[in-house]
């Protein structure tokens, strides 16, 4: 006879260490690992190294796998067979709600009030904002040249550029950069599913343990998909409401918002034009002035 009671003890992946230092691989400035050199040597150790890790992790899950019990395998398998049945249930119930749900949003006629409210505001925020920064641009451009020319005036001699050119130093291998792509290498090297794929091939050749948790798995389908299919109606129904709603709010918000854009645009264009040629007409005759 199968046990009564059943339990799968899940050992968790050693993969602390692992994490840790994966982390590190974030940020920074980038570093060449294929230079032909010490730091492609550097990469390849750590593909190496994460090559070995998950050999380990594969063996460690595989014998985890063979080791299951029978009343693993019965808890195990009432939980797939409850998690699958759930999503089923679910599926289909949400879709009956999310149908009747959109049909009583799109009916909704506050929709399109609010919608108009909100877009002619939008519309005319962002006509503002857009010709707001196109006119500051112009005006910065023309300010800009007019300032310096202003400015260049001022200057015994005419205005000339001076810069200088220098000659990259050429740099030693850094340690930093050594165990950056280590580091890097062992992240591209290693496989994170290991322990998991091990596990799943020791649990499959382990017979106990299936014949136990496919004795379960059709009644843990029965009691999750009668759960899904509570839970999901009105979850689809408020979703779809939201969505209907949205539909009549989109097109009353699209019409509005190019009233109220031409709007803004107006007043935009002329404010922008006047500040950014004020600006630019400052930083040009400070550039002209700065004489040689």
């Amino acid at each position: 006879m199968m046990s009564a009671t059943c339990h799968r003890r899940f050992v968790a992946p050693a993969m602390g260490a692992s994490l840790a230092v994966l982390s590190l691989l974030g940020g920074g400035c980038e570093v060449d690992c294929f230079d032909d050199g010490t730091l492609e040597a550097a990469y390849r150790d750590g593909e190496q190294t994460a090559a070995q890790q998950n050999r380990d992790e594969y063996a460690r899950g595989r014998r985890d796998g063979l080791a299951l019990t029978r009343g693993d395998g019965e808890r195990d398998g009432y939980a797939a067979g409850y998690s699958d049945g759930y999503t089923t249930g679910y599926s289909d119930s949400y879709a009956a709600g999310y149908d009747d749900g959109y049909f009583d949003g799109t009916g909704d006629l506050g929709a399109c009030d609010d919608g108009a409210a909100v877009g002619w505001e939008d519309g005319w925020s962002a006509g503002y904002d857009d010709s707001y920064a196109t006119g500051y641009e112009a005006g910065w451009e023309t300010g800009w040249s007019d300032g310096y020319d202003a400015g260049a005036a001022t200057c015994p001699q005419g205005r000339r550029r001076q810069g200088r050119d220098a000659d990259a130093d050429e740099e030693e291998v850094d340690p930093d950069d050594v165990r950056a792509c280590y580091q890097r290498g062992f992240g591209a090297g290693l496989d994170p599913s290991a322990y998991e794929r091990g596990w799943s091939d020791g649990s499959r050749a382990n017979p106990e343990y299936q014949a136990c948790y496919q004795a379960t798995y059709l009644t843990g389908w029965d009691d999750g998909a009668a759960a899904g299919d509570a839970a999901g109606y009105p979850i689809g129904y408020d979703d779809g409401y939201g969505d209907g709603y949205g539909v009549s709010y989109a097109v009353c918000y699209d019409q509005a918002y190019g009233d109220g854009y031409a709007g803004g645009w107006e007043e935009g264009d002329a404010a922008g034009w006047e500040q950014g040629y004020a600006a630019g007409w400052d930083a040009g005759y400070t550039e002209g002035a700065t004489c040689p």
